[in-house]
């Protein structure tokens, strides 16, 4: 990614920190939704939300136009944390939650650490090859 964008790899670093200050910072108010509202529309609607910015990250060409779409799409990662495990209370007994939670979890964190291990292969042989990871529309029809 900072290849093609004419990056620093330092820079990336900032992208993260902004995306977890993000999240950091609207974590209380998910929280407060999860609480107020419909927990499954929540997670449905922000979460295509979260997506559909996700994608929009392999348009970008500049430093601030990624900042800037990965801070808006950062805004709907936040509310899985506490929506999805306030979800998981109301779905199952307290005798299977620990368990519930813990699937959920390393089924997120699984797709992280294949993230690592795929995206690098792709970008090995073209700098631009990230965005298609993230872009639905490049993915060839199976």
């Amino acid at each position: 990614m900072y290849p093609a964008l004419g990056l620093s790899i330092g820079l990336l670093g900032l992208i993260l920190g902004i995306s977890d200050l993000v999240r950091t910072l609207t974590l209380p108010i998910w929280g407060y939704a999860a609480d107020h509202f419909s927990r499954k529309t929540l997670l449905v609607v922000v979460t295509g939300f979260w997506g559909v910015w996700t994608m929009a990250i392999a348009i970008v060409q500049t430093l601030p136009q990624l900042m800037a779409v990965r801070a808006i799409s950062s805004l709907g990662l936040g509310v899985l944390w506490p929506t999805a495990y306030s979800l998981l209370s109301d779905l199952f007994e307290s005798k299977e939650r620990g368990r519930a939670t813990g699937i959920m979890t390393a089924v997120s964190f699984s797709g992280t650490i294949v993230s690592f291990g795929v995206l690098p292969l792709l970008a090995a042989g073209d700098p631009e090859a990230w965005r298609s990871a993230l872009s639905l529309w490049d993915w060839p029809v199976l």
